[in-house]
């Protein structure tokens, strides 16, 4: 049987809508206040959200989703968007570029998987300079 390997590629803003509409699910919403994202720069496929209260001044509470709730998040994401998903797919994270990539993966021997690196880091390039 082919095996198949897809990514679901997700720009960092609808990471944090995923975030928000897990947690509120989960009945923890994000803190109220300006929230600015960044990928974890330690190569893992998380986020840290600094989320800025807007009554207090230089108030900043960081928070980092790690990796199982973030795909939790963004699977839930999928599903409410109707993007289809294979159940019986493994799934797992990884970094492209200044993106997550959401790696579906079926009918993949442990072989062919080595060969692939689907759940590996890649290598994040470095975001354009302003001149």
């Amino acid at each position: 049987m082919p095996a198949e390997v897809r990514y679901v590629i997700f720009h960092i803003s609808e990471a944090v809508v995923a975030i928000n509409e897990y947690w509120i699910r989960r009945k923890m919403p994000l803190p109220m206040g300006a929230v600015k994202p960044s990928l974890n720069p330690n190569g893992l496929a998380s986020i840290i959200l600094k989320v800025s209260a807007p009554d207090v001044l230089n108030s900043v509470t960081e928070l980092t989703v790690e990796s199982n709730e973030l795909a939790a998040a963004l699977i839930l994401f999928c599903r409410s968007r109707k993007i289809p998903l294979p159940a019986s797919a493994d799934k797992s994270l990884t970094v492209v570029g200044q993106h997550l990539g959401l790696v579906l993966s079926l009918n993949v021997d442990e072989d062919l998987h080595s060969d692939l690196h689907p759940a590996e880091i890649i290598k994040r390039s470095p975001p354009p300079q302003q001149n």
